[in-house]
């Protein structure tokens, strides 16, 4: 396994994505329901989406480095990912804070109700960001998901061509000698 600055960002960039929306999510129960357990539940949840956000960030970073000069990414599309993914870490933070915040003022007694409703606005918008990002991520990798991708010609509409267990590349992505000895 190549374990390196680009595999850490893949595996770990699921936190802040997941968190901020499992604390949205949260968070709107809690304006349906009104239970004090559920929003303490999504401001923790979001300080920790916030918190995650941080070593993704700089992953991301050194990722880069190992990506760049691979057949198939384009340096336009890093930059895209990279400038929305500044905003998700700044959105996160903020969202981190102001939650960390609302749950120190807590201890003096109940959850405020105003602040967590601008929470959850805020939270509504950095969810729609982090979605942004995320799908910018993915174009850098994965031509399937750009906008007029089509698939190898000979296949069926997304149907991979070939017997079982070849690998289908991207057009002009060659794989290493070893694997397309295997796909052979």
């Amino acid at each position: 396994m190549n374990f390196n600055a680009a595999h850490l960002h893949i595996m770990l960039n699921h936190f802040p994505i997941v968190g901020v929306f499992a604390g949205t999510g949260l968070l709107t129960l809690w304006l349906l329901w009104r239970k004090e357990g559920i929003a303490v539940a999504g401001l923790w949840t979001l300080v920790g989406s916030g918190l995650s956000a941080v070593p993704v960030y700089i992953l991301g970073n050194e990722a880069e480095d190992v990506v760049e000069n691979m057949p198939g990414i384009t340096h336009a599309a890093i930059e895209r990912h990279q400038e929305a993914a500044l905003w998700v870490l700044i959105g996160l933070l903020v969202l981190a804070v102001l939650s960390a915040w609302i749950l120190w003022r807590r201890r003096a007694g109940r959850v405020p109700r105003g602040p967590i409703l601008a929470v959850w606005v805020l939270a509504l918008v950095a969810s729609g960001i982090t979605a942004w990002a995320a799908e910018l991520g993915g174009e850098i990798h994965h031509p399937e998901i750009r906008p007029g991708w089509m698939p190898p010609a000979g296949t069926e509409k997304g149907a991979p061509a070939g017997e079982e267990g070849t690998t289908l590349t991207a057009p002009g992505v060659r794989l290493p000698a070893s694997a397309e000895s295997r796909s052979a």
